[in-house]
């Protein structure tokens, strides 16, 4: 089996930047960019762009965002993000967002000639209100994204000193839980009127879990991020006498937009809602990384060895702060090595999974080779790194890294499917393998997800003060493929198996890991 001696960093800035809300280019208005373009583009292929640049055609979540756009469009027409095109009449925006505000013009939309599908704002005789127009049409376009105060992910949006995403999937309170701390957030906490009426304005129509739960002891109901509930400044929703316990297993909160305009009702944790996460918006933060990485040296034989980069911190931002420049010209490289006119691998190449249809590489099923996992930070938080041709039985993979030292678990799943997201914009959403380590619980948990529907937990606790994981700590995780189940090994030590729910191992195509620093993720 090929030996690797090259350790792959995925750092961050070497310095923190100083915090810029919007890229170049970019307006900054409400915790929000907006790119307005110069050329004109079909609607479909304005959205494409919009992606390519880490935002969608502009949503319009209230009158005021509405004005502001009205202000900077003149007497032109821009694309914004409504269409619907899947359903005559169902109007969705194309980041997901509830389509709680709308502006159209009189007797808009129309769909005049049976074919307008797609939204614009009409700024020469509609003043900038909505029309729906055939969406081959070759209009402007006002692309959107979260500012930098929010990491610029698509889907955080901004109020006052919070960001809020809003997802689009369902899923059981725990895992909503689950999924915010991977985002470095928790289900959100509502503190007063204000947010309150800023979270219903947002939702709509829609039903949406918050961080509210008793599910440790019955009437008594806390936030997740431990902000303080006090019950006179709560919105229950009086007219059904909630909080009520219906059943006797209502431990969960959600904010109920279908029925009940946003107010709260508790539900049954395993019901499956969409969910609102939140975290600080601090300028104290430093902001995602956008300092490109220093170049990394490659095929190195022995002995000599590729220079060792520094662990990335990321400190206070000073104002004046700015990336630290790297150097100029070709990567370093490594003395010139006579090779093969065959190309064939030697016992030291460090090379990146690839395609077995390159051949320039071992596949992801080809046990006669080893190879690193390209990874890349992922638009949901953390790294995910692409396995092309999924796995097979006797494939092992070895994640190295460090927690994250603001964590309190780790999350890695091991995704099937092809991550393409359907006609309503969801994604597969099966998960082979769900690894979680809770350092609050000093459990590992192991857990899969088929058709939306989690599997039966396996759970391992360990005795106080023995949990091997936590905060700022290295760590080593094995997923070793057998026969019939995944057979993981974390710290050399200890031992779990879970059973394979999807039987198919080549459909394994996705590794995501939440909240720590990767030093490198061998297939083997």
């Amino acid at each position: 089996m090929k030996m690797l001696r090259v350790v792959v960093t995925f750092g961050l800035c070497w310095t923190c930047a100083a915090l810029t809300l919007c890229p170049p280019y970019w307006t900054n208005h409400g915790g929000q960019c907006y790119f307005f373009s110069s050329d004109t583009a079909a609607w479909e292929q304005a959205e494409d762009t919009c992606r390519s640049i880490g935002g969608h055609l502009a949503s319009i979540w209230d009158n005021d965002e509405q004005s502001w756009l009205i202000s900077q469009i003149g007497q032109q027409h821009f694309w914004i993000g409504l269409a619907d095109r899947i359903q005559e009449g169902n109007w969705r925006w194309t980041d997901g967002s509830p389509l709680a505000f709308q502006d159209w013009y009189t007797n808009e939309p129309n769909n005049g000639g049976g074919n307008e599908h797609c939204g614009e704002m009409a700024g020469s005789w509609a003043s900038g209100h909505w029309n729906d127009q055939p969406c081959s049409s070759t209009l402007k376009y006002i692309c959107k994204r979260a500012s930098a105060l929010c990491g610029g992910a698509p889907g955080w949006r901004t109020y006052r000193d919070d960001c809020f995403y809003f997802s689009r999937e369902t899923t059981q309170w725990e895992v909503a839980e689950d999924t915010c701390l991977s985002m470095g957030a928790h289900l959100a906490s509502i503190r007063d009127d204000s947010e309150q009426s800023w979270l219903t304005s947002q939702i709509g129509q829609q039903d949406f879990w918050i961080g509210l739960t008793d599910q440790i002891r019955e009437g008594e109901w806390k936030w997740t991020d431990g902000s303080p509930y006090d019950h006179s400044l709560s919105n229950w929703n009086t007219p059904t006498d909630e909080p009520n316990n219906n059943g006797g297993n209502e431990n969960c909160g959600q904010m109920a937009g279908s029925w009940a305009s946003g107010h709260w009702n508790d539900l049954t944790c395993s019901t499956k809602l969409k969910y609102i996460c939140k975290r600080a918006n601090s300028e104290t933060q430093c902001p995602p990384p956008t300092c490109p990485d220093p170049p990394i040296c490659h095929n190195c034989p022995d002995p000599i060895t590729c220079p060792t980069l520094p662990t990335p911190t990321c400190p206070s931002c000073p104002a004046t702060t700015t990336c630290a420049p790297l150097p100029t010209g070709p990567p370093p490289t490594c003395p010139t090595l006579e090779t093969s006119t065959a190309a064939q691998p030697t016992n030291w190449e460090p090379e990146i999974c690839t395609s077995s249809a390159g051949q320039q590489s071992c596949s992801s099923h080809d046990i006669t080779c080893s190879c690193l996992l390209a990874m890349a930070a992922s638009p949901r938080g953390g790294f995910k790194g692409v396995l092309n041709d999924g796995l097979s039985v006797n494939r092992s993979i070895a994640i190295r890294g460090r927690v994250g030292l603001n964590a309190d678990r780790v999350i890695v799943n091991l995704l099937a499917g092809d991550l393409v997201a359907d006609a309503n914009g969801e994604d597969d959403n099966t998960t082979a393998l769900h690894i979680k380590l809770d350092f609050e619980s000093r459990t590992i948990t192991l857990n899969s997800k088929v058709d939306n529907l989690w599997g039966q937990k396996q759970i391992k606790v360990f005795p106080e003060q023995s949990f091997p994981f936590g905060p700022g700590l290295d760590f080593k995780i094995v997923i070793r493929c057998e026969a019939d189940a995944f057979h993981t090994t974390f710290n050399d030590l200890h031992q779990m198996a879970y059973n394979y729910q999807v039987h198919d191992l080549r459909r394994v195509k996705w590794l995501e890991a939440w909240q720590v620093s990767l030093t490198g993720i061998q297939l083997m």
